[in-house]
This record gives C-alpha cells, structure tokens and sequence, in this order.
C-alpha cells in the first residue's frame, strides 16, 4: 500500500502526515493494499475539474477517479479552499475537513456511494473511521 501526495495549492499548508494516515486507516479496513493518489489543488483547479468531469460548475470538495489499473485504486482530489470555507461555517477545523475529505474520496474508489440506498452505510464507515482517527465534523 503507497500513498502519493501532490500538493499544488497554496490555500492552507495541509498536514501530508494526517492525511496519508486517513487513507491508509480507509484502505486497511477494507482489506485493500493498492496505491491511492491523492492531489491537494486550488479552487481554480477544482472548479475546472468538476466542470470538466462532472459537468457541474462551482467548486467541490473532494473528486475521486478510480483506475481500472493492477496497483493503483485511483486519485482522490481534494480542495483545501473548500475546506477553509466549510470549517468556517462549522465547528470543524480545516484540517479535519481535508481529513473527512480524503476519507469520503477513498471510499468512493472501494466502491461506496453516497446516493441513494448506499448513502446511509457509506456515510456510517466514514463515521466510524473518522472517529478512530480522532476526527470529530458536524
């Protein structure tokens, strides 16, 4: 299991640490040991990428592209200027956001969705990793 960050934001200075322990902690509970991708980008780049891949405008927090390759699961993008906004809005710190993110992005490439019938049991695993890692989001 390989966890690559690339980091071209310069929104907030992310903990690469934390976030790398998130997607490891997602991984191992689902008995998966592929390689996980994951890119800090600006809003400007997140916008171009949900429009792009989504069809939707407006900036996103978290974009998951998974891969249909031997060792690697996929790519989780995720957008730290969303997370400044939403923890502002919250009681949640920025850092934790980015931790809901990473989280919420890798269990999309397992195979979790968060629509319709799935949502409740994707939202519970979500909740009870997080909680295992000390993250508290409203």
């Amino acid at each position: 299991m390989a966890i690559d960050i690339a980091d071209g934001q310069s929104d907030f200075q992310a903990d690469h640490a934390l976030l790398r322990k998130a997607v490891e902690e997602t991984l191992k509970d689902a008995g998966c040991e592929k390689t996980v991708s994951l890119a800090l980008v600006g809003a400007d780049e997140m916008k171009r990428l949900n429009r792009s891949y989504t069809g939707r405008d407006g900036l996103t927090d978290v974009l998951a592209f998974a891969q249909d390759e031997e060792d690697l699961l996929g790519d989780v993008v995720i957008c730290p200027a969303r997370a400044l906004e939403e923890s502002a809005a919250r009681s949640n710190g920025p850092m934790d956001e980015l931790v809901l993110y990473a989280v919420h992005g890798t269990l999309h490439l397992l195979g979790y969705d968060d629509h319709g019938e799935e949502a409740d049991e994707m939202y519970a695993k979500e909740d009870d990793i997080l909680k295992r890692l000390g993250v508290e989001v409203d």
